[in-house]
């Protein structure tokens, strides 16, 4: 997986596999909590930042508890160009989809995902659990 700013997640082309980065402590919580699919670019506005049209790969749940269809395509819309996001990188993709097709075979998603990024420096404290990210160029943010 790769953590990527907004500004370089809208960079990239439509069909991006990715998922909303969520802070968590330690890895015994989750990493990230949906999968979407980054659909067209939409032209960026210098009042409102980087914006996309995102499709969910998962159901998701509205605000009054109502699972929505799959496939439905809305704007990224938060309009906030801080966030972070996990790309499902080639590797990552593949365990998945032997992990959906072929459930009983552990042996084909075991193992560690490796996880980059060209903005942030990424530290795994294994004795703590927690994950350390810092952006290249600053110190760091701890997650």
């Amino acid at each position: 997986m790769k953590l990527v700013t907004k500004k370089e997640l809208h960079a990239l082309p439509a069909g991006t596999i990715y998922s909303n980065h969520t802070e968590h402590r330690g890895w015994h919580n989750e990493l990230v909590s949906d999968l979407l699919v980054k659909g067209e670019s939409l032209p960026n506005n210098v009042n409102c930042g980087f914006d996309f049209l995102i499709s969910p790969l998962l159901p998701v749940e509205d605000t009054d508890g109502v699972v929505e269809h799959l496939w439905h395509t809305s704007r990224e819309g938060t309009f906030d160009d801080t966030m972070l996001f996990w790309v499902w990188e080639a590797e990552d993709r593949h365990r998945l989809v032997q992990a959906i097709l072929d459930p009983g075979n552990r042996h084909l998603v075991a193992g560690p995902t490796a996880i980059n990024s060209d903005s942030f420096d990424i530290h795994l404290d294994h004795l703590t659990g927690d994950m350390v990210v810092r952006p290249k160029s600053a110190g760091g943010l701890q997650i």
